[in-house]
C-alpha cells in the first residue's frame, strides 16, 4: 500500500515539476518536500495546499485508490462512504502517529450528514484509544471528524495534534479568555484539566459523532 509521501512524489513527477518548484509554489522551503517525500508528515492543513497545488484531494494523499479521485463513492443514491483512518486518537496521554493509510469505509446517509450541515468530503472517521473520554467516548470508539471545524469552541469535543501526537479533549475557554483541555472521565487524579497553549497546537477538528460495539 502507498503511502502518503510516495503519493505526493507521484503526482509532483505526473504534474512534471521539481521539488524546488513545489516548495515555490506552495511557498515552503525545498527542504519541507525532501521531508515529506522521504516519509515526514505534513500538517493536516498543509496538506489541503498540496493536494490544491498538484491536482489531486487530500483524501486522495491519504487513501489507497490507484487514482487520482476522491473516495468517497456513492452507494447507492442515500449512501456516502466515509474513510477510516487507521491512526487512533489518544483518550489518555497522546497517540504517536507514524502514517496515515485507509483502512476501510462507513457508510452514513446523505440526508442525515445534511441534516447536520455535514460535509462528506471534510470527514473522516478515527478510532478512539483509552478511557479518559469516557462515558461520551469509550476505548475502541469510532468518531465522526468534521476537519471544516477547526476554530476552538467551549464545550466542544475536538482532536487535537501536538508535534506527532493525537488527542481527543474537550476545550473550554474561561472568563478570562484562557483555554484548557479537559476529560469527560471524572477520574481528576488520572485525567486532570491541563492548559491549552493554541500557538502550539493544531486543531484537526470536531467530533461531530461517536458509534461504538455494545
Amino acid at each position: 500500500m502507498e503511502t502518503v509521501s510516495q503519493r505526493i512524489v507521484k503526482c509532483r513527477e505526473k504534474l512534471g515539476v521539481s521539488q524546488s518548484e513545489l516548495a515555490r509554489r506552495l511557498g515552503v522551503r525545498p527542504q519541507a518536500v525532501q521531508q515529506w517525500e522521504s516519509g515526514g508528515l505534513p500538517k493536516t492543513g498543509r496538506l489541503e495546499k498540496i493536494a490544491e497545488v498538484l491536482g489531486t484531494t487530500v483524501a486522495y494523499l491519504f487513501g489507497s485508490e490507484s487514482e487520482q479521485v476522491s473516495p468517497h463513492y456513492p452507494v447507492g443514491d442515500d449512501y456516502v462512504l466515509i474513510p477510516h483512518y487507521s491512526v487512533k486518537g489518544s483518550c489518555g496521554n497522546g497517540c504517536q502517529i507514524d502514517q496515515f493509510e485507509v483502512v476501510g469505509r462507513i457508510a452514513f446517509k446523505r440526508g442525515w450528514l445534511k441534516q447536520r450541515s455535514i460535509n462528506s468530503e471534510r470527514v473522516h472517521m478515527i478510532c478512539a484509544h483509552g478511557d479518559s473520554m469516557s462515558p461520551t467516548i469509550e476505548d475502541g470508539a469510532m468518531v465522526l471528524v468534521d476537519t471544516s471545524k477547526t476554530e476552538p469552541r467551549s464545550g466542544k469535543v475536538f482532536v487535537l495534534m501536538f508535534e506527532d501526537e493525537l488527542r481527543i479533549k474537550r476545550m473550554f475557554r474561561s472568563l478570562r479568555g484562557e483555554w484548557r483541555m479537559a476529560s469527560d472521565n471524572r477520574d481528576e487524579r488520572r485525567y486532570p484539566d491541563e492548559p491549552l497553549e493554541l500557538d502550539y497546537v493544531e486543531i484537526i477538528g470536531q467530533c461531530v459523532w461517536v458509534g461504538m460495539d455494545l
